[in-house]
């Protein structure tokens, strides 16, 4: 046999969530250095363009990801 809860809302909580819902943050780290947690995302490649970061990882001793994020940061700087 199923048992029947009462449900018991917390008009105080569910208040609060609804007035945080639109709120979006004001501030954002631009430091350079700054935790790399504010966007993502995913890039595909063919087997010619990752062998070819592969092999210049190998070179440089740089995991791929920073790699790619220093070769960014290197086009934008110019």
């Amino acid at each position: 046999m199923v048992k029947q809860r009462e449900r018991v809302e917390n008009k105080t909580n569910l208040t609060a969530f609804e007035n945080g819902a639109d709120k979006a943050p004001v501030e954002f780290d631009m430091r350079p250095n700054a935790p790399k947690k504010y966007k993502s995302m995913t890039i595909h490649f063919n087997a010619y363009e990752f062998d070819r970061i592969s092999a210049a990882c190998n070179e440089t001793g740089q995991s791929k990801l920073s790699y790619i994020r220093d070769a960014i940061n290197t086009s934008l700087d110019k």
